[in-house]
């Protein structure tokens, strides 16, 4: 069934509105009828079961005949690090950490970053990764729309470990604590998960991340690419908390 998130105050009572680019795509693209069935979202974790009862490419009219909690958010809150990479990685790594499951991602710039973002290509960058957010949540079934903040610096990194009841730091040298070991020692509620650029971390930043707080971590033996690493440390994070 079509899924749609709609700001909160479009809900009332027995009804909701649907308008702009989402009523076009209803009614133009979709081409569905009057009498047809929609689910939408507020984007605060509840789904509401639809029929459609007026429509145009303007705007869609629904009766709201049931609603629930939505079943696809985890029951940890999951905040992804990532840094800065080359190309359009970021938009991979944004649409399939939201398929995922990830509530925050925060994009970060390390010391071997290639990407360096003046602070009016960063607005222009978030606004467009918090677009791809949107549609990976819609596609995939979400309760929420993750907030894609804009990039931060290695200080405030090092900040935010406190933030979090696991904060992990992912090093591809490594070699004394796994993920596994990790997630195994305590239960949580809120995690994040930093990963690096292409270049990897410097020993600096990593010794810096530590004496902050953050657990560093290592994701296996094998070396992996920045845009996959993330996606690896989710999986294991879900799968730990029975959540995948």
């Amino acid at each position: 069934m079509p899924k749609f998130f709609v700001p909160h105050e479009n809900i009332c009572d027995e009804t909701a509105q649907i308008c702009g680019a989402d009523a076009a795509h209803i009614a133009r693209v979709l081409r569905l009828r009057v009498g047809e069935h929609i689910t939408l979202c507020d984007g605060a974790g509840t789904d509401y079961n639809c029929q459609i009862r007026e429509l145009s490419p303007e705007r869609v009219t629904v009766s709201i005949l049931d609603k629930c909690l939505c079943e696809a958010e985890p029951n940890v809150s999951i905040t992804l690090f990532m840094a800065l990479p080359k190309s359009d990685k970021m938009d991979y790594v944004i649409q399939k950490s939201v398929e995922l499951g990830v509530k925050r991602i925060v994009p970060f710039s390390a010391s071997r970053c290639v990407v360096k973002l003046s602070e009016k290509d960063a607005e222009k960058k978030t606004l467009r990764w918090q677009k791809i957010a949107h549609a990976a949540a819609k596609q995939s079934g979400r309760g929420i729309v993750p907030e894609v903040c804009r990039p931060i610096d290695m200080k405030a990194l090092y900040e935010a470990a406190g933030e979090f009841e696991l904060p992990l730091f992912c090093y591809e040298c490594e070699e004394q604590q796994s993920l596994k070991g990790a997630l195994s020692e305590r239960p949580f509620q809120t995690v994040c998960v930093v990963v690096g650029p292409e270049g990897g971390f410097d020993q600096a930043e990593v010794q810096q991340a530590r004496n902050a707080g953050f657990r560093i971590v290592s994701l296996g033996k094998r070396i992996l690419r920045c845009e996959t690493a993330p996606g690896c440390a989710i999986c294991a994070i879900l799968y730990h908390t029975d959540n995948l």
